[in-house]
């Protein structure tokens, strides 16, 4: 792996996926790193400076990185990297092997079809973002449907109720039907009886 002489985006990426606070030290300042969407552009990026305004920096004019508190400048990546994918071979013996890879990678690389790269760090993470999306949607949907049982419910108790309520009045109304008609027997009772 070759080493890289400055920090890039997606270098620096690497560090904001990871949902660790990162900040750059580009220029004299500290910037922070808000999202994967500062670094976007492989030219330019962007971060938030002391006073909350957005600043952008050029990834050559980045010294370190503090991942998290922690100092990373680009010699540290660089052995971190190193270590990484050494693969524990020793020095010596290293070299024979590494000069025959190329050769091979090249008769691999010849047979895989050739594609354009984009190098956006969006186009990157787009498929992880596909999937956070998808879920998003699925529990907003699920929501949704979750608003509509309680809405027809509601709508069921409200109907139950007026009808309820409806019974109450007629069962209201004939009850006074029955006590006027009773009032009215009364009297004409009394006028038969003779009684005033």
């Amino acid at each position: 792996m070759a080493e890289a002489k400055y920090f890039n985006n997606t270098i620096i990426g690497q560090y904001v996926l990871t949902k660790v606070p990162v900040k750059v030290y580009a220029n004299g300042r500290f910037l922070i790193i808000t999202g994967v969407d500062d670094i976007d552009d492989p030219e330019m990026g962007f971060g938030m400076d002391e006073n909350g305004q957005m600043r952008h920096f050029d990834y050559t004019a980045v010294e370190f990185l503090s991942v998290q508190g922690n100092k990373v400048d680009i010699k540290t990546y660089n052995d971190g990297m190193e270590k990484a994918f050494s693969g524990g071979e020793a020095e010596g013996g290293g070299e024979d092997k590494e000069e025959e890879k190329p050769e091979e990678d090249s008769k691999e690389s010849d047979k895989l079809p050739k594609e354009n790269i984009d190098m956006k760090l969006k186009n990157v993470i787009k498929e992880i973002s596909q999937e956070e999306v998808d879920a998003e949607i699925e529990g907003a949907e699920a929501q949704i449907d979750a608003a509509k049982a309680k809405f027809k419910a509601s709508q069921a108790a409200m109907k139950d109720a007026i009808k309820t309520g409806k019974d109450k009045i007629k069962a209201a109304k004939a009850n006074l039907k029955v006590a006027t008609e009773d009032i009215e027997l009364t009297e004409r009772q009394k006028k038969i009886a003779g009684i005033k």
